[in-house]
């Protein structure tokens, strides 16, 4: 009975907490979701189980799942320490809003095992930065204009609208 109450609450800080992190990137369970696709390079994470993870009504987390949210971690974490992201189109802007989570020794992105572990309430989440969007946008206006003029209108302008100009 100790481990079903940890895994409750354990289940419901990751409900907390995931859903601040997809807050503060600004994206949509859409968004998530073509970016976990782009980064694993199939599709295994659907909105409906973001919106569950979000919420706390999932009950069971699956491998697909984490694998694809420490993809996306892994890809955050890539672009924000120095190396570029094999990722493509709309998502090579995606993922410039995510946070890249930390593990708790400090050097290395968040894994699969650090967000089940998350989940089952055996460790804390990292803590987020409030502020950590408005502070690292490493593409400047100008450089979009210039980066993407060769893209069609509706891209351009869903390009414009994810990184908030």
């Amino acid at each position: 009975m100790p481990n079903l109450i940890r895994h409750e609450k354990g289940r419901k800080a990751f409900a907390a907490f995931f859903d601040s992190w997809i807050e503060l990137s600004t994206l949509s369970a859409f968004d998530w979701q073509q970016l976990a696709e782009d980064a694993l390079g199939v599709p295994k994470l659907h909105q409906e189980q973001i919106s569950g993870l979000r919420t706390g009504t999932s009950k069971h987390l699956g491998v697909r799942v984490i694998d694809a949210i420490a993809a996306v971690n892994l890809a955050a974490y890539s672009l924000h320490f120095g190396e570029k992201p094999n990722l493509s189109g709309l998502n090579a802007l995606r993922i410039e809003c995510v946070q890249p989570l930390i593990n708790k020794d400090g050097d290395m992105p968040c894994s699969a095992g650090d967000f089940v572990n998350f989940y089952l309430g055996l460790e804390e989440p990292p803590a987020l930065d409030s502020d950590w969007a408005s502070k690292n946008r490493s593409v400047r206006e100008s450089e979009l204009v210039e980066r993407f003029a060769c893209l069609p209108v509706r891209e351009k302008e869903r390009a414009f609208a994810l990184l908030g100009l």
